[in-house]
């Protein structure tokens, strides 16, 4: 383990609090029904949870990368899929903001 760096069990619980937070807070701004900061907030955390999967990859979907943890990539894919079964057109805008090594990451 490097120096400075948390084990992979602190890192998984500070990323489901994290993930909880997200949804949370998801969850609040669909209900509020204004689509234009939904959409701000979606894009944001779309950059960085893709970035998440990008590293850590998924289970079915191993990387090389040094302490990748693929249960972390399946919690940021679960939130892409809840986002894309519950506000389907903020998704398909989202995804399209995106960067296209982003993109190839959650295809």
């Amino acid at each position: 383990q490097q120096k400075g760096s948390l084990d992979k069990n602190k890192r998984s619980l500070v990323c489901v609090n994290c993930m909880k937070f997200v949804m949370l807070t998801y969850q609040f701004m669909v209900s509020e029904a204004d689509s234009h900061d939904e959409q701000i907030f979606l894009a944001i955390v779309f950059d960085v949870l893709s970035t998440i999967v990008l590293y850590n990859g998924l289970p079915n979907q191993a990387t090389t990368n040094a302490d990748a943890d693929p249960a972390l990539g399946r919690m940021c894919a679960q939130f892409f899929v809840h986002v894309l079964r519950t506000s389907p057109v903020t998704f398909k805008a989202c995804m399209g903001e995106l960067s296209e090594k982003s993109r190839a990451s959650l295809e």
